[in-house]
């Protein structure tokens, strides 16, 4: 298991096909296990490989660049390892990334192109 997240491990997510979705509004065809899903801040499907992040449950930067971080600790340890780490064990991967990698946001956000957000427009 990683303990953070690093530039590496960003550019391994992006090369096996791993991309990010913003929703800003509840998306049209949604199965009832995306449905569940929604009422999370994010989530990651390995079948698709993709980290959604669901803009309407995110209350500011902070939690956008965490819940970033953690569905993509989600999306590395489906592609690194056999078995699953735990939620705890994920959260914690987000949030010591974003305690001591801060900077990883802005190469995430160039590598999968990602388009300011409300929160950032604030800061």
């Amino acid at each position: 298991m990683i303990e953070t997240l690093s530039i590496e491990d960003i550019i391994y997510c992006y090369e096996e096909g791993v991309h990010v979705k913003l929703y800003s509004h509840l998306p049209r065809s949604l199965d009832i296990e995306q449905l569940k899903a929604y009422h999370q801040r994010g989530s990651y499907d390995p079948g698709e490989k993709k980290v959604a992040i669901y803009l309407s449950h995110i209350t500011d930067l902070a939690d956008y660049k965490t819940t970033l971080f953690h569905e993509l600790a989600h999306a590395i340890d489906d592609l690194l390892f056999d078995e699953a780490s735990s939620e705890e064990q994920i959260e914690q991967i987000g949030l010591q990334t974003y305690q001591q990698n801060p900077q990883l946001y802005d190469f995430i956000k160039g590598i999968f192109k990602l388009p300011n957000t409300r929160f950032e427009r604030i800061e």
